[in-house]
């Protein structure tokens, strides 16, 4: 079996769809729950992941292990799975819950399997040093396999930081991953990506070529239409590209990728935009905000299937069905029972266990005697029963408990055989009657009666009089007829409280969503260290003001002499400098109407809207005073200057990669210069 399951192992990498049959055969012959059912399980749900299916592996991956002893392992193997089936559906809190999960009952276990999960999740939310600082823990080891991941995920972490370490650490990876496609796959995409970011096209041709004789697991078929469709464009060809895009955003929405078809449309959007195609740019740009609410709507199904308790969505339906049929049952009683239907009016009206059982007093109390009168409630936990209103001859008496193994108690009698009692005088049967004190007597008539609802006894009702021989065989009915209303509308506010508390749990879970969502929202578009925007906020920024045709000119801001300080006085030291910087950068920023953002360890770009190049210039003259002043650090007083290079949106470049490389040009020159800001040369 052992060995079936390797070769299964095997052909994933290059047959997956022949796996996925073959994985469901020999499982279907397995018993279930067994260690060969789950281990079964497993491979086909990966080989539905690699297939663009996540959502079937996702309910695979439900399949309860048993964490401890001899499916330890298992666990382990599903949860790093589930984790990134999640990831790749965007569910970043899910994923992040199936790696705690390991780390609670396998500490010491797949230590190098954790680090690539967190660091994917950490690349997918735009938290790229805390990646890099992740991965840099990391050994290479004797396994190729995991060696190739490692640089699969280096190479991504450095791929908005260092280019060219990162074209050699994915170059590493497709060296090593030829027996793992998906790794494989990943790292020639993101090489080539690297390559068109460099303004290489021919060596991302190349890649792509060599990507077209690779087996490309399914799951990443849009990604490779997405790299024929930036090569083309790149090439000139931007019909071709457009025809391509559309081809990408099919297959993405086929395999459910909806955040993934969100950026293809607004990459689209940006080419059709460009190509001075107005209008289709602008049905793109809306077809991307459909993908967003899509999106949203994938989000609420994998939680459906995550869902395995009390809080969902049919658990709730089906309680709320069950309140509806009791009400049925409710008002059918009543059309039978035309004698007591004034009496029992006052039930109907309300959900509140406190006011029902007063509506009940007053129903009862006018037609008979009842000095004393309480209804007990069944409290299964405490084994007891629970008075919930007592009144003892006009006063409202405070809540207390009887418990069930009181021998002497006609109430605790009375629930535990489900019948009525009717006692004419208690004085001297040596039973508990009722409790607290009163000014006129001991109770003499009593009557107990069960409340019965669907064949289940959730408590007592009592009415007790001073005086022996109260109540006739008339009144013992009607008290029987009135206990099954009072039962029935008990249900109902008993199950009607409890819905209100999965409304609360429900509201509360979704509340607790929204942070989430907002707080990756927040992680993804700001630097982890100054909580400066990041590039990716940068590159929406500078997109919506392109769109607007607006006018506005970036600056590229190096600092000199930051490396010695960090080597000198420690990385502690280092980022306490960078957030005084950032605060200082900010605060100018704020008072100008500007935008600071940070895109890699010391170097950052300046926003300026409706700014020309030599307007900018004279902006970045204060703000560079402001670098410039002293910094006290624990060690010592340090000073830093920096140099900028300014490009400007139209002379210098129609995109941000380009203006980046026009100001890049410029900060180079101004490094070696006596000039600190230097305005970067028009186009030809």
């Amino acid at each position: 079996m052992a060995q079936k399951q390797h070769k299964l192992s095997d052909l994933i990498q290059t047959n997956y769809r022949e796996a996925l049959t073959l994985a469901r055969q020999q499982r279907a012959t397995q018993k279930a729950g067994s260690t060969e059912a789950i281990q079964l399980s497993l491979l086909e749900a990966e080989a539905h992941f690699l297939s663009g299916s996540p959502r079937q592996a996702l309910t695979i991956l439900q399949t309860p292990i048993d964490p401890k002893f001899e499916q330890a392992d298992l666990f382990t193997r599903q949860q790093l799975l589930a984790c990134r089936v999640l990831t790749e559906l965007g569910e970043f809190e899910q994923a992040s819950l199936c790696l705690e999960k390991i780390v609670k009952v396998r500490a010491e276990c797949a230590k190098r399997a954790l680090v690539f999960a967190q660091a994917r999740l950490h690349l997918v939310t735009g938290q790229l040093e805390d990646a890099r600082s992740l991965l840099a823990l990391s050994e290479r080891s004797s396994s190729i396999a995991e060696n190739a991941e490692l640089e699969l995920l280096l190479g991504l972490s450095l791929r908005d930081w260092k280019l060219a370490d990162a074209v050699n650490h994915l170059e590493t990876s497709v060296a090593l991953s030829t027996s793992n496609a998906l790794v494989q796959t990943e790292a020639l995409l993101a090489l080539a990506d690297c390559h068109l970011r460099l303004d290489n096209i021919d060596a991302a041709q190349q890649v792509a070529s060599t990507l077209e004789a690779c087996p490309v697991p399914e799951l990443r078929d849009s990604d490779v239409l997405r790299l024929r469709a930036k090569l083309a464009v790149a090439s000139g060809e931007n019909t071709a590209g457009v025809n391509t895009y559309q081809l990408a955003i099919a297959q993405a929405e086929a395999h459910e990728r909806f955040e993934f078809a969100r950026v293809l449309y607004l990459e689209l959007a940006n080419i059709l935009e460009e190509a001075g195609q107005h209008v289709e740019a602008l049905d793109a740009m809306k077809t991307a905000q459909h993908m967003s609410e899509r999106q949203v709507a994938q989000s609420i199904r994998t939680r459906e299937i995550l869902s395995q308790n009390s809080h969902s969505v049919e658990q709730l339906r089906q309680a709320f069905n069950a309140e509806k049929q009791a009400h049925d049952e409710l008002k059918s009683a009543h059309a039978r029972l035309n004698a007591v239907l004034g009496l029992a009016r006052g039930l109907t009206g309300t959900l509140d266990t406190q006011t029902l059982l007063r509506h009940s007093y007053q129903a009862i109390s006018p037609y008979m005697a009842a000095d004393a009168f309480f209804i007990a409630l069944h409290n299964e936990a405490q084994a007891q029963l629970d008075i919930l209103f007592a009144m003892d001859f006009g006063q409202l008496l405070p809540e207390q408990a009887v418990p069930l193994s009181k021998r002497d108690s006609y109430a605790v009698d009375c629930f535990t055989n489900q019948q009525t009692i009717i006692e004419d005088d208690a004085i001297g049967q040596g039973k508990e009657s009722f409790f607290g004190t009163n000014t006129i007597g001991l109770p003499r008539s009593m009557l107990f009666v069960p409340l019965i609802n669907r064949e289940e006894c959730l408590g007592v009702i009592s009415i007790q009089s001073a005086d022996a021989n109260a109540y006739l065989t008339e009144d013992v009915e009607l008290v029987e007829a009135l206990a099954g209303f009072i039962a029935a509308a008990l249900a109902n506010a008993l199950r009607h409280e409890s819905i209100q508390q999965l409304n609360r749990a429900l509201e509360a879970e979704k509340t607790a969503l929204d942070r989430a969502h907002q707080r990756i929202e927040h992680l993804a578009l700001h630097d982890q260290l100054t909580g400066l925007p990041n590039r990716r906020l940068l590159q929406r920024q500078v997109d919506q003001m392109i769109d607007d045709n607006l006018l506005f000119s970036i600056g590229y801001i190096d600092l000199n002499d930051f490396k010695p300080i960090n080597d000198q006085f420690g990385h502690e030291a280092g980022d306490l400098l960078l957030n005084v910087l950032a605060a200082r950068m900010r605060q100018v920023a704020k008072e100008k109407d500007l935008l600071v953002a940070r895109i890699g360890g010391d170097e950052f770009i300046l926003l300026a809207p409706k700014c020309s190049a030599e307007q900018t210039k004279l902006l970045l003259s204060g703000l560079l005073d402001r670098i410039s002043q002293p910094i006290e650090l624990p060690q010592s007083v340090v000073s830093v200057s920096a140099c900028v290079g300014v490009a400007e949106f139209g002379n210098h470049g129609k995109s941000l990669q380009r203006l980046m490389s026009a100001a890049d040009q410029a900060l180079y020159q101004a490094k070696n210069s006596d000039d600190r800001v230097i305005i970067a040369t028009a186009q030809g």
